[in-house]
């Protein structure tokens, strides 16, 4: 397993100055559903909405609760996107060893977080996928943790860790998560009980191994998403280098405004 220690080579963007959107994939047993890795302003913002509205919906967070700001982001930051035809019904989050909790702002587990940091791991953190109603919902939530543990993978990260409800536990665990830490609540507002799941990464990931967990064994039956999320994180790169080289312009546009 290897990650991408050195900034990868620039490419030329994909897209036109009038559309904004990365290179999709399709979705497993799933026609006219696709899914992509939000990169550019317009696909976070979009994504960012969703996802608020779903953990609203689902009465994880209150009403008129703030929305996450959308601006730069690290590349190794991941938010991917299912889509049908161009509306979102479905994302996914990931942050490699950052502080920042992509949910609410303030993280309920990070007493179990930091304490897996300090034993050594390097650990990727993800948000439970959310779903439009109506959609096949096990099915999509599958596709986007299978995308977002490659990820992961990609980056060389030893486990991942996930708060979900605690309702909906049995289905990650029967997938080869297991339970971290106790029962809490992803915001003060709404005491919802929540649950933190982590999986071990650090095996080799072969599909004939008795002791790789299920979801791994399925990504590496698979195959195919290292390759997407490995182009992707090429473009992410490229999208990053972009808002340093603005924000240095800007930055120096200030400052000889002051000068004068």
């Amino acid at each position: 397993m290897t990650a991408l220690a050195r900034p990868v080579e620039t490419r030329r963007s994909m897209t036109s100055q009038g559309m904004d959107l990365t290179p999709s994939r399709g979705v497993e047993g799933l026609e006219g559903l696709s899914l992509r890795r939000a990169i550019y302003p317009r696909e976070l913002a979009s994504a960012q909405c969703f996802r608020h509205q779903m953990l609203i919906r689902e009465g994880f967070l209150p009403e008129g609760s703030e929305i996450r700001t959308v601006g730069p982001v690290e590349w190794q930051e991941a938010t991917f996107v299912i889509c049908r035809r161009a509306k979102i019904v479905a994302c996914q989050s990931v942050v490699t060893d950052s502080p920042d909790d992509v949910l609410t702002r303030q993280d309920p587990f990070g007493l179990e977080v930091v304490s897996l940091r300090r034993s050594g791991l390097r650990i990727g953190q993800l948000v439970a996928p959310a779903v439009e109603p109506g959609e096949h919902s096990r099915r999509i939530r599958t596709e986007l943790l299978l995308t977002s543990l490659s990820h992961c993978l990609m980056l060389a990260c030893d486990e991942a860790v996930m708060p979900v409800d605690q309702f909906q536990a049995p289905e990650f665990t029967s997938m080869g998560f297991e339970r971290f830490g106790p029962v809490r609540v992803l915001d003060p507002a709404i005491p919802f009980p929540a649950v933190l799941l982590r999986l071990n990464l650090s095996g080799v990931l072969e599909a004939d191994s008795p002791s790789l967990a299920p979801v791994l064994r399925t990504l590496a039956q698979r195959g195919g998403y290292l390759q997407s999320v490995e182009l992707w994180a090429r473009q992410a790169q490229e999208m990053a280098g972009r808002w340093a080289d603005g924000r240095r312009t800007c930055e120096a546009q200030a400052d000889a405004r002051v000068a004068q």
